[in-house]
């Protein structure tokens, strides 16, 4: 019994992350953004900045979903996304408005980071705020290992689809033969996001 209700509230809280934003343009010329919290037959229940508000799908001209850029290309020193790279790539598989998982791979001459993660908006203005957890797996010369990896950082756009990043990475780097270590470094990258 105990594992279905480790299962009901895991679903509830990814139906929560997951839920998408959709911006409802109505028949009278009113539009109304928001994530949908319930549908039936005729009607939706949308969460919005002001409360839940329901409208009647007769009254539904079309629904427009938010769409964000998936791909993700950087060139810099180091990468959130993409850790150990001076040339990386990220695939978004699903974003909310605070909420990104991605998968990536990157290059850092003779060495390759292959990733997974979560990156977490936590402000949005002028220059956006974020934090990632990720994990990462790393292949050189010099061996390879699969490690964690927490990112902060902050973003802006320089124009259109380029940005600029700025922050650090940290590592808990397992070693076989001694004490796992705990590394940060700084990182620096332009990015274009298409």
């Amino acid at each position: 019994m105990k594992i279905v209700h480790i299962v009901s509230i895991t679903l509830f809280i990814l139906g929560t992350v997951f839920a998408q934003e959709r911006t409802f343009h109505l028949k009278s010329g009113d539009t109304v953004t928001g994530a949908v919290k319930t549908e039936t037959d005729s009607t939706y229940d949308v969460k919005t900045p002001f409360g839940v508000i329901t409208i009647n799908k007769e009254e539904i001209k079309r629904v427009q979903r938010k769409e964000k850029p998936k791909k993700y290309l950087s060139v810099g020193f180091l990468d959130h996304k993409t850790g150990m790279s001076l040339i990386g790539y990220a695939q978004t598989l699903k974003q909310t408005e605070k909420h990104e998982f991605f998968v990536g791979g990157g290059t850092l001459i003779a060495m390759f980071t292959a990733s997974a993660g979560w990156k977490y908006f936590f402000y949005d203005g002028y220059i956006q705020a974020y934090s990632v957890l990720s994990i990462q797996g790393v292949s050189g010369m010099g061996g390879g290992f699969i490690a964690p990896v927490i990112s902060l950082g902050i973003e802006k756009r320089l124009y259109k689809k380029w940005f600029i990043n700025l922050g650090g990475n940290s590592t808990i780097r397992p070693h076989p033969d001694k004490a796992f270590e705990f590394v940060t470094f700084p990182a620096i990258n332009i990015n274009k996001r298409y």
